[in-house]
């Protein structure tokens, strides 16, 4: 625990000084206090804090300032300065629209202490908007020069190329230190979070895993829009790889006997081949094994992705994130008994089997709600929406999972009254939830921890859909320090 009269670094939000305070928000932003970010400010010198960058940029920017007005000047009164003169007008606009700049926003930096995000953003569009102005004005002001000479210079005052392009470097050089200082004084807050993590990553293991899944397909799918052809074609294989899944199979099912768990071999749906654009999901199934499963992804993926990724038995996986009725996002902690990811959080699922087809099709959609009412002992009318937010991979295990959305009509008491973790066919211990805000969720999937990777998956795939690409940038280069790698999706 941390001591609360520990000097603490200041809230990464607004600057508030959290001295004194442990756990619960802040007062000034109601920030959740999540005290594993409180320890990384605090081994990374305030990495957020922003004042100390703030106060040497304010001090560059007054040096600037006072560099134009001594040097701008002088070097219009060697051209014979007139206020009549077009060209010297633009000059002396181009210079002193700049220093004007530079002392606003040394102004700015000096306070920025007290603005939001949202304030910061719009100082930094406005002064890089009047930058380019100035640095515009700089341009033409030595076009103006290079092409019409000042008024008296004489006739033999036409400048050369060389000259034309150092006067215009030197009068657009305050427009452009002013975008600069401004870019680097009002970063966004996604610039804020690549430095914060480029220096959690310093300090870091050199073998961070990085990002946990391949994000495969990604939209948010109705039924009507996820079509999809069988084929009855097997996956390939070697005589090699099939003495390896025998062994692997015997081994675990020795293991399941002495554990007295339950182990069979059963049949699945396997994905050949997936087309994803921005509204339709069409998939290419054939037949697998939950045998084949254990035997090249589930233990032996390196080895099976080596000979071919067709070798893989690759079976469809559906896992839902839970919505209740009164705003929580709920997910289960897996028990012990599980095959792959005990301990672990996990969204609610399973995969597609024998009963979830009907015709030689399988249903995605039947296949989560009966895991749904399997696992949490819910009826298939309480799921009130059911929609298909995108497929993944496990960057280890490489099995593809289709994830989803659930909301449901029941409140978060209700769905906790309803869970029997002692039920033998229970897959979770225990459910654990948290608010379906975005300020909640990243410290969630802190404090969550350990999550399978598809719990990761589901969780930022959900945000990147109501919260934007931002936030899933973001939160992603602070969970993993890099953002999931993607498949681009086919044309419509």
């Amino acid at each position: 625990m941390t001591d609360s009269a520990t000097p603490r670094p200041p809230c990464p939000e607004c600057g508030y000084n959290l001295t004194g305070l442990a756990g619960g928000r802040c007062p000034e932003c109601g920030w959740p206090i999540d005290e594993e970010v409180i320890e990384a400010l605090q081994n990374t010198q305030a990495l957020m804090s922003e004042r100390p960058f703030r106060l040497s940029t304010t001090a560059v920017a007054a040096a600037l300032s006072v560099f134009i007005i001594v040097g701008a000047f002088p070097l219009t009164r060697t051209t014979g300065f007139s206020w009549s003169n077009r060209f010297d007008q633009l000059a002396a606009g181009a210079a002193g629209g700049a220093v004007a700049g530079l002392v606003g926003l040394a102004a700015a930096a000096w306070r920025a202490g007290r603005f939001s995000d949202v304030d910061r953003g719009r100082i930094r569009r406005v002064l890089r908007a009047w930058a380019a102005v100035c640095v515009v004005a700089g341009v033409v002001a030595a076009g103006e020069a290079w092409v019409r000479p000042p008024a008296g210079a004489g006739p033999t005052a036409q400048t050369s190329l060389l000259e034309f392009v150092l006067r215009a470097v030197f009068f657009a050089l305050p427009g452009a230190a002013l975008f600069l200082l401004t870019t680097v004084t009002f970063e966004s807050p996604r610039g804020r979070v690549h430095r914060a993590v480029q220096r959690l990553r310093m300090l870091s293991a050199p073998d961070d895993p990085g990002a946990t899944f391949v994000v495969q397909a990604f939209g948010r799918y109705r039924a009507e829009q996820v079509t999809q052809e069988w084929h009855e074609v097997r996956r390939r294989t070697t005589p090699e790889l099939e003495a390896l899944i025998d062994r692997t199979w015997r081994v675990k099912l020795d293991e399941a006997r002495r554990s007295g768990t339950l182990l069979y071999d059963g049949e699945l749906a396997r994905l050949i081949a997936c087309r994803a654009t921005a509204r339709t999901l069409l998939l290419k199934l054939g037949p697998g094994s939950y045998r084949d499963f254990v035997g090249t992804n589930l233990y032996n993926a390196a080895a099976a992705a080596e000979v071919g990724p067709d070798c893989l038995a690759d079976p469809c996986g559906v896992s839902s994130n839970v919505f209740t009725r009164d705003g929580y996002l709920v997910l289960g902690r897996r028990n012990h008994r599980v095959a792959y990811h005990p301990g672990t959080l996990h969204p609610f699922g399973g995969a597609l089997e024998a009963e979830d087809r009907a015709a030689r099709r399988f249903d995605l959609f039947s296949a989560a709600r009966r895991e749904l009412c399997e696992e949490l002992r819910i009826r298939p009318e309480e799921i009130r929406d059911l929609t298909c937010i995108g497929l993944v991979r496990d960057a280890e295990i490489l099995q593809p999972e289709f994830l989803f959305d659930a909301v449901l009509t029941l409140a978060l008491p209700e769905l906790l009254a309803r869970f029997d973790p002692l039920d033998p066919k229970q897959e979770h211990e225990r459910l654990e939830s948290c608010y379906d805000l975005p300020e909640e969720v990243m410290p969630f999937l802190s404090r969550a921890a350990p999550l399978a990777p598809i719990a990761e998956a589901s969780i930022l795939l959900h945000g990147r859909h109501h919260w934007g690409e931002e936030w899933y940038e973001s939160t992603c280069l602070v969970h993993f320090g890099e953002v999931p790698p993607q498949m681009p999706l086919a044309p419509d």
